[in-house]
């Protein structure tokens, strides 16, 4: 983890300015929540599912999911954003130029 990336065997991904990262116990497949600087949105990016999926202590007709595969080649990369419906215009775009950053752990 650096202050803009996150790098695991896999894959690489550039995360937003101010936003933490949280990184997968070493028993388990790679993955990293990334957390809002308020705790109303979460990014994750895993090799596999993550189950059960990290949750915001904000009621939950109040928040938004959208959950993704990406294809990296011979890997696939699990993406889900979580937050909040009123905030989805702004967190959408994130998630979007996070996707844009994903690549393959060439090194």
């Amino acid at each position: 983890v650096t202050e803009r990336h996150y790098r695991n065997d896999i894959f690489l991904v550039a995360y937003p300015d101010g936003w933490r990262v949280i990184t997968s116990p070493a028993t388990e497949p790679p993955y990293a929540i990334f957390a809002n600087p308020n705790n109303t949105a979460l990014m994750v990016f895993g090799v596999e599912a993550v189950d059960p999926l990290p949750q915001l202590d904000i009621a939950p007709e109040n928040l938004r999911t959208d959950i993704r595969t990406i294809s990296l080649g011979d890997d696939e990369v699990f993406a889900v954003l979580i937050g909040l419906d009123r905030q989805w215009d702004t967190l959408l775009p994130l998630f979007e130029l996070m996707l844009d950053t994903l690549r393959p752990n060439t090194q």
